[in-house]
């Protein structure tokens, strides 16, 4: 665990121009934001407001490109690791690529969070001076209505379906790579790869759906007259959520050693 934690240590120092670069362009335009707020600059305000917008939910897609940048180059180029992490199994490797991308996807998050929280109270405030964040929270703490276990339930779904996602990418350049050598197609056939290994793991999902959909189709609930807490409720406390999420994880694991082996054993990683 000592040497995983010194190659995240690794990918996370490869990866520091662009996380610098990226934080600086969010704290720019959150500043932006906040002086349109005070200065009641309303173009400034929302040109910023939707700009920060994209640029965090897009981060999420730059962290999985870049992600599959990194793993492309060391399949790609073998350039290997600092002297005093070899050697290393292509497992440690793999498996250390896809803790850093669960670092910097959690640190996103966390990130949204506190300037949604921030840019909700700055907007709030113009409609009902005095307000504080702390009664934002106990608003939403009451609309919620204590359903914190299907909002985990839905946490760890995406959780799932994202690392599921990374591990299938990372399966099909390794595949890829394995069968084309440094073939220009290389890229190309990753992506066919990718395409169907997920329309595999898609349709075992959608018989899954099929089997389990008599369990939320049966309720006939009016969703217009549900708090929001009780559609969570309702759509993340189920059987079919959990089963999902068991068969992502599955799914991820068993990829990931798949990967592992043919870095280790194929393209000598």
């Amino acid at each position: 665990m000592k040497n995983v934690m010194k190659l995240v240590k690794y990918d996370l120092l490869k990866s520091k121009s662009v996380l610098i670069f990226s934080f600086i362009g969010i704290v720019i335009i959150e500043a932006a934001f906040i002086i349109g707020q005070l200065l009641d600059i309303s173009f400034l305000s929302t040109l910023s407001g939707v700009l920060l917008f994209i640029l965090l939910f897009a981060s999420f897609f730059a962290v999985l490109i870049y992600s599959i940048h990194i793993f492309n180059m060391d399949l790609s180029k073998k350039q290997g690791y600092l002297p005093f992490l070899t050697p290393t199994s292509a497992y440690k490797i793999v498996g250390a690529k896809l803790i850093t991308t669960l670092i910097i996807t959690v640190a996103l998050i966390v990130l949204i969070i506190l300037y949604g929280s921030l840019d909700t109270y700055l907007i709030a405030r113009d409609s009902e001076p005095g307000i504080s964040i702390g009664y934002i929270f106990k608003v939403i703490g009451e609309e919620l209505d204590g359903s914190w276990g299907p909002i985990g339930m839905m946490a760890l779904s995406y959780v799932s379906i994202w690392f599921n996602n990374i591990v299938c990418i990372y399966l099909a350049m390794a595949l890829a790579a394995t069968l084309l050598g440094e073939s220009k197609l290389k890229g190309l056939v990753s992506f066919g790869l990718w395409i169907g290994i997920n329309a595999i793991m898609g349709g075992i999902s959608l018989l899954l759906t099929f089997i389990f959909k008599s369990e939320m189709m049966s309720a006939n609930l009016d969703t217009s007259t549900m708090t929001t807490g009780e559609i969570l409720n309702f759509t993340f406390n189920n059987s079919l959520i959990v089963i999902t999420i068991v068969l992502n994880v599955i799914l991820g694991v068993i990829m990931y050693f798949v990967t592992g082996w043919l870095a280790e054993k194929k393209l000598s990683l």
